[in-house]
């Protein structure tokens, strides 16, 4: 099983990775919503994306964590934002990946 990081900001995605390795689990990055729809698309151990709302190029957070819930109704779903002063985190948990769900708010 393996955690899909997806974050534009390198050092926030290799924080973020170390996080998720600290605990056991593979960790796949990407830094741009194409780059994760091709790991997704050739992968099949990814059973939870942790994302970033916003990131450079074409897509973003919310169409990725779209795509990935159509790949697999049984994936996890974190999308973060740090548009704001602190740190947001949000857990869909439900298939139309509404942004009523779970948020969490960290310090920045």
């Amino acid at each position: 099983m393996a955690v899909l990081v997806v974050e534009d900001n390198v050092l926030l995605r290799m924080v973020e990775s170390d996080t998720f390795r600290d605990h056991g689990l593979f960790v796949y990055e990407a830094e741009s919503f194409v780059q994760a729809i091709s790991i997704l698309d050739h992968t099949k151990d990814v059973c939870a994306l942790f994302t970033d709302v916003q990131l450079h190029g074409i897509g973003n957070g919310l169409a990725l964590a779209h795509y990935a819930y159509r790949k697999n109704p049984h994936i996890a779903v974190f999308i973060t934002s740090g548009r704001i002063l602190r740190r947001k985190l949000i857990y869909l948990t439900e298939p139309d990946l509404s942004l009523s769900r779970t948020t969490h708010q960290t310090s920045a």
